[in-house]
Parts: C-alpha cells; sequence; structure tokens
C-alpha cells in the first residue's frame, strides 16, 4: 500500500468527524484520485464521504 496519510476508509472518517479534514478536501483528493486513475484510493475517500454524508444527516435527524 502507498504511504498515505489517511491508508483506510476507517481514517479517513475519522479525520473528517474530527475536523482535521473537511469534506471540500475530502472530495478534491477523491476527485484526483480519480482523475489519476488511482482506483483503490477513490474508492476509500468515496466510501469515506458517503459514511459521513450518512452520519451528518442522522445528527441533524435528532
Amino acid at each position: 500500500m502507498a504511504n498515505t496519510k489517511y491508508p483506510d476508509v476507517q481514517a479517513i472518517l475519522d479525520a473528517l468527524l474530527s475536523g482535521e479534514l473537511s469534506r471540500a478536501q475530502a472530495q478534491r483528493s477523491k476527485n484526483v484520485a480519480k482523475s489519476l486513475g488511482h482506483t483503490e484510493r477513490y474508492e476509500r475517500y468515496r466510501k469515506a464521504v458517503a459514511l459521513y454524508d450518512q452520519i451528518v444527516a442522522i445528527k441533524k435527524i435528532k
């Protein structure tokens, strides 16, 4: 695996929830990974952003 700051979906999600990583930054990273053909990295960011959006939506309901 490449040496990345966020090696898995959980690390990205934790960074999003803590505020270390903004949703916009995660989206940019996802789009860059897609454009460079890095499918594994793209999928990690896609899944993390989707989970983050679900968590935010649930928090709004409560």
